[in-house]
């Protein structure tokens, strides 16, 4: 018997990504919004179910369905102008209720999609650590995982999105590209590895008996932003100008960020396999077609 995973943030580029690789697998039951684009999850709707939760309560839902996991990955940056209040509604208010009904009908596993920010760099980030603070104190009530993921990329991501972003800059030919010195060092991984990455953890998620887990995940290969911005124009033969230092570092700027995977090669079995390079050629060459068509 398939084993259900209640999915909150499938519509967007990771959930609707990960949900086309589990959906023949898992029985998958997506949670959304009336204005959520479901565009990116057409091809599969078929085979999964689908509720709306501006018409169904998420008790009800809890009621209707045996819920084995429970995937987070519903969340608000505040990059679209929305209020502190719709920030905490979704990356707070919303996981504690689903939290709180996990607990309630004994699903096996809560799974908290989680940023490496630091706390207090954004209003985003302090409302995901306020949520992981929340999941730690309650950890002896579910098997709890939280997964904190570094920057990943690739072909069909957001337009805000930091490596999309310089792509469409670079695909419009804008004169200048305004920048910060670029000296923080991140960690970048391709969307199709961190797939790769979630259908090995569900498969292996049992191996993660603690009441309260955390893991991190990325290529485990640092490179400052000022790197991978070359590497792009490099890539595109750029002729923008590349206004390295225009834009000041935000307060409380994270400058680098050191993840380490080798925990994971030897739980999950899981490895990326993309480098940078091939990886934002693959995402410059879907960018560049589409803006075409």
């Amino acid at each position: 018997m398939k084993k259900s995973i209640l999915v909150t943030g499938g519509t967007g580029y990771l959930g609707s990504s990960i949900i086309k690789r589990l959906y023949m697998d898992y029985d998958i039951i997506l949670i959304k919004r009336t204005f959520d684009d479901f565009s990116k999850l057409k091809e599969v709707a078929s085979y999964i179910t689908i509720i709306n939760i501006d018409e169904q309560s998420l008790k009800s839902i809890f009621d209707q369905y045996d819920i084995n996991y429970i995937l987070h990955l519903a969340t608000v940056y505040g990059r679209n102008n929305e209020s502190i209040f719709d920030i905490v509604t979704c990356n707070l208010s919303l996981p504690l209720e689903i939290y709180s009904l996990a607990v309630k009908y004994q699903v096996e596993f809560f799974i908290n999609i989680d940023t490496v920010l630091d706390k207090f760099t954004n209003n985003y980030s302090l409302s995901k650590k306020q949520l992981l603070e929340w999941l730690q104190y309650s950890e002896e009530s579910i098997m709890t995982i939280n997964i904190k993921l570094e920057n990943f990329y690739g072909p069909g991501d957001a337009d805000h999105k930091f490596i999309t972003a310089v792509i469409h800059k670079m695909l419009r030919n804008e004169a200048i590209i305004n920048l910060t010195k670029g000296e923080q060092r991140r960690d970048f991984l391709f969307i199709d590895d961190l797939v790769d990455f979630f259908e090995l953890f569900f498969k292996k998620v049992k191996i993660f008996n603690k009441n309260f887990s955390e893991l991190t995940i990325g290529s485990g290969v640092q490179h400052t932003i000022k790197e991978s911005v070359l590497l792009i124009s490099k890539h595109m033969n750029c002729k923008s100008e590349l206004a390295f230092g225009a834009i000041p570092y935000r307060s409380n700027e994270l400058m680098e960020i050191s993840i380490n995977i080798d925990n994971l090669k030897d739980s999950v079995g899981w490895n990326p396999k993309t480098a940078l390079s091939e990886g934002l050629q693959k995402t410059i060459d879907y960018e560049r077609k589409l803006m075409k068509q």
